[in-house]
């Protein structure tokens, strides 16, 4: 197989362009087979902490930071409590954008409120930069 071509062609493209900051931004994301919302804003060892059946904070290893959640059941959520409250916008490829802090919030009424959960959520909610998430409209339905 011949070499050249591939690295002619690679040449011509250059060097790779460094990724931005903004680029890196984490952000929350779906994970449909999971039925989660999933977020992380570093990339450490964490040590999970479950608040309730909806939210498990994610810790940092290191020094205990709240770092990022696992929503889950998202799916129920919006089935059950309707999107008419939490849909922001549709994405193009027929994804429903839904505020992740109003879906945090209709978690934490769907149990006992107590000063143990209001401050998971809470703590939850301070690490969200992007508060929207795209959530695949045939599984949420």
């Amino acid at each position: 197989m011949e070499e050249r071509p591939l690295k002619e062609h690679l040449a011509k493209l250059g060097p790779p362009s460094p990724i931005s900051a903004q680029e890196r931004v984490p952000r929350p994301w779906f994970n449909p087979f999971g039925d989660c919302i999933e977020f992380q804003s570093e990339s450490v060892a964490v040590v999970a902490d479950r608040i309730d059946d909806f939210l498990t904070l994610y810790r940092s290893a290191e020094n205990n930071e709240v770092i990022g959640f696992q929503l889950k059941d998202v799916t129920a959520l919006l089935r059950d409590l309707g999107y008419q409250d939490l849909e922001v916008r549709w994405s193009m490829d027929d994804k429903r954008i839904v505020s992740l802090t109003a879906l945090l919030l209709k978690a934490y009424g769907r149990s006992n409120l107590t000063i143990h959960r209001l401050s998971g959520y809470s703590q939850a909610i301070r690490t969200i930069e992007d508060d929207e998430v795209e959530v695949e409209t045939a599984s949420a339905c």
